[in-house]
Parts: structure tokens; C-alpha cells; sequence
């Protein structure tokens, strides 16, 4: 698989994400979960295009190495970076959260815009794990409604609307709208009971 007189040059080590992924269509931009196994894959597809190394031989073996080591290259660079942490873990049970940035699902970029639904996806996880991680989420958008209903409002609005939002296959989303879905037909029958229906324009300031 490696050729020896391919070499990578070193500026191929400190890649940024947005860098390698433009540069290998197998690494995911967003959650950059990158692995051995995609490598392989990579390989594979390229072997495939030319089994017998017939016709364009040298531009494919010149594109498996490239690739590999490319890849191999960001995957040195990934295993640097520190892990991302859960802010769900580090949060005590008898702190108040005041906002939507208390909320361990969101974070803020770089330019302090926040991020409504910033969870870590791992295709190996335990699916019911990530079930009861959704139903602790939500419960602190519980716990925001008591302090700010309107953040609570947007909390679950923005989350749900969010291009980070996995709609299938996760049980992190999928235990956050399990919960949701409770307090739902809960206020359902608040509702039928004559209850009035929450109006975000009531909570907001006059201009």
C-alpha cells in the first residue's frame, strides 16, 4: 500500500478539518469522526476503479498513496486535538441554569455566535446510553423554563432547527423528543382544560 518514494510534506500534519475535508471527500466536515477504517474504505474504492492496475495505473497508485497518507496524516492530527467534553457531566445538580448557554448541548464558535445543538455522535455508542443523555438535555431545558421561559422556548425551537439536528439513528435526539413529547401532551391537557396557550409575544418587551 505505501510507496516509499511518496512523500507527504509536513504541512500535511497540522491540517485544519475544513482543510482536509476539502481535500478527502471520506472525512466528515462537520463531526470529523475519522477512522482507520475510513482509510481503508478510501483505498478500496480507488482499487477498484483499476483491479489490474491497467490503463492508468500510475495515476492510480500516485492517488492511493496520496490519499492514504493524507488521511493517516489528519487522523495524527485528530488524535492531538483534546477530547471534546460533555458539559452534561460537568454540570453540578445544584446549579442553576440561567440561559442557553448553561445548557450542555449548546456552545459558541469562534465569532461567539451560539450554537443551538452541539452533541458528540458516536456511531459506537451505546443507542440507550444516548437515549437517557436526550432526556437529561431536555431536562434542563426544564429547569431554564423556570428561570426564562422564552430561552426555554427557544432552546427546544432552535435545537430542533439546528443543521447539527440528527433527525434519525441517535438516541441522544431521540430521547430529547421522547421527553419533549411528554411535556407536550401534558400541555395538551392543560389546554383542554382551559388553560392558555403559551405566547411568546406576551414575553416579549414592547417596542
Amino acid at each position: 500500500m505505501a510507496n516509499n518514494d511518496f512523500n507527504l510534506d509536513n504541512s500535511f500534519i497540522t491540517l485544519a478539518r475544513k482543510q482536509a475535508s476539502s481535500l478527502n471527500p471520506y472525512i466528515d466536515t462537520h463531526s470529523f469522526s475519522t477512522t482507520l477504517q475510513n482509510v481503508c474504505h478510501g483505498i478500496s474504492i480507488i482499487q477498484d476503479v483499476d483491479i489490474e492496475n491497467e490503463g492508468v495505473s500510475e495515476t492510480t497508485n500516485t492517488g492511493m498513496n496520496y490519499h492514504c497518507q493524507v488521511l493517516k496524516a489528519a487522523l495524527e492530527w485528530e488524535s492531538s486535538q483534546p477530547a471534546k467534553t460533555n458539559k452534561l457531566e460537568s454540570i453540578s445538580e445544584s446549579r442553576t441554569i440561567q440561559g442557553r448557554d448553561d445548557l450542555s448541548f449548546t456552545s459558541r464558535d469562534s465569532q461567539d455566535r451560539i450554537n443551538n445543538w452541539d452533541v458528540p455522535h458516536d456511531k459506537n455508542g451505546n443507542w440507550h446510553e444516548g437515549l437517557i443523555i436526550g432526556e437529561k438535555y431536555f431536562n434542563e431545558v426544564r429547569q431554564l423554563a423556570l428561570i426564562n421561559e422564552v430561552e426555554a422556548f427557544h432552546a427546544i425551537e432552535f435545537a430542533m432547527n439546528s443543521g447539527y439536528w440528527q433527525s434519525s439513528g441517535w438516541g441522544i435526539e431521540m430521547g430529547f423528543t421522547k421527553a419533549l413529547a411528554k411535556a407536550a401532551m401534558l400541555g395538551m391537557r392543560q389546554l383542554q382544560q382551559g388553560a392558555v396557550e403559551f405566547d411568546i409575544a406576551a414575553h416579549s418587551p414592547a417596542v
